[in-house]
């Protein structure tokens, strides 16, 4: 199994994502599943204002743990951690700013036929 994350980043700084199993019934996070790049901020203009989305895709292949912790959980947390970068220029936050993501589930599924002949 693959996760597709694909992030469209409206904000002049880069964003860590993990996708946390979460069963409400024990109140136990499981083993969080990291996105493993980092989702590199919108450039910006020279007043610190964002000039357009910066879109990322990411295949994420999960792990028997992974697996495993989402079939034992009935929710899913999403945890955002917005990160400056070390001597990047000043910004200015808007209102109009927005970060949009999207989550898909690629498989592969193998079918044996028998038609009784």
């Amino acid at each position: 199994f693959n996760f597709i994350f694909y992030a469209s980043n409206g904000f002049p700084l880069g964003v860590d994502f993990l996708l946390i199993p979460y069963d409400s019934a024990t109140s136990t996070e499981k083993e969080p599943i990291i996105i493993p790049e980092l989702i590199s901020p919108a450039q910006v203009d020279n007043n610190g204002k964002v000039t357009g989305p910066n879109e990322t895709t990411v295949n994420v292949t999960l792990n028997e743990t992974n697996l495993k912790d989402l079939e034992t959980s009935d929710q899913l947390i999403f945890r955002l951690r917005f990160n400056s970068t070390p001597g990047a220029p000043e910004v200015v936050f808007y209102t109009d700013y927005s970060f949009e993501f999207r989550l898909a589930v690629e498989t592969r599924v193998k079918l044996d036929f028998d038609f009784g002949n």
